[in-house]
């Protein structure tokens, strides 16, 4: 009797241990995943974009089920499903992207501009297709990744009522596209708004006064009708260091 009591309480004890380890397998964030190139762990982030998790990387692999992605500098491979409810844009242009105009290679951002289920991609472009982008990126009122700010190398004043900044311009993750630092040049007219020292936006008025400020970073939007143009016209912006 007493032998078959200790018997019961094994058996009892292998069941919630079995039930708590297949539990933890089942819960844990990374699964197997296993295709012709990568047998291996990646961590299966799908729902947690869905929650708005954020993670960035660059493409590995797509199939037809998932994309994998890698975070070089946190040493971590991901896995999202690719049948998920999520749009893809572009993230410089903020163009609807499907998802055939995805590569390997390419960059990703799970979560941009705190945008719940709207997956930002840059393409690994160069040259003067990565310049287009960026002048178009610099056009847009709102945009899915952070713009950066702009190098001011030098101000030509014309005269009162127009100048010529020329800037550089770095593509929005300089990490991940190394190559990717642009000259380019830009006016400023009377009727350009600005903000001097958070007094609030106003117009420029009086070009030539922007021979009294120093201008090392600015941050700028330009007419979406002349980013065409060999020198298009800003509508907006803001110094970042003034006098």
């Amino acid at each position: 009797m007493k032998k078959k009591i200790i018997l019961i309480i094994a058996v009892v004890f292998i069941v919630i241990i079995s039930f708590v380890v297949y539990n933890f397998i089942k819960n844990d964030d990374f699964v197997s995943y296993t295709n012709k190139e990568y047998d291996g762990s990646y961590k299966d982030i799908t729902n947690y974009v869905r929650n708005g998790d954020s993670y960035q990387g660059v493409i590995t692999e797509i199939n037809s089920d998932n994309i994998i992605f890698e975070n070089q500098s946190k040493n971590e491979k991901y896995l999202m499903d690719i049948n998920s409810n999520f749009q893809y844009v572009n993230g410089r242009t903020n163009e609807e992207l499907n998802i055939n105009d995805i590569k390997v290679g390419y960059y990703i951002d799970t979560f941009p501009y705190e945008l719940s289920n709207v997956i930002a991609i840059l393409s690994n472009i160069k040259g003067e297709e990565l310049k287009k982008e960026l002048i178009k990126n610099l056009s847009l009122k709102e945009s899915y990744l952070l713009k950066p700010v702009a190098e001011v190398k030098e101000l030509n004043i014309i005269n009162e009522n127009k100048a010529i900044l020329t800037i550089n311009i770095v593509d929005l993750v300089e990490d991940y596209n190394a190559d990717s630092e642009f000259e380019m040049q830009i006016e400023l007219k009377s009727n350009t708004v600005t903000d001097w020292n958070g007094r609030g936006e106003e117009l420029l008025g009086d070009v030539s006064k922007l021979k009294d400020v120093a201008l090392d970073f600015i941050s700028v939007r330009l007419d979406e009708n002349t980013i065409n143009n060999e020198i298009p016209v800003a509508t907006w912006f803001i110094p970042t260091l003034v006098n």
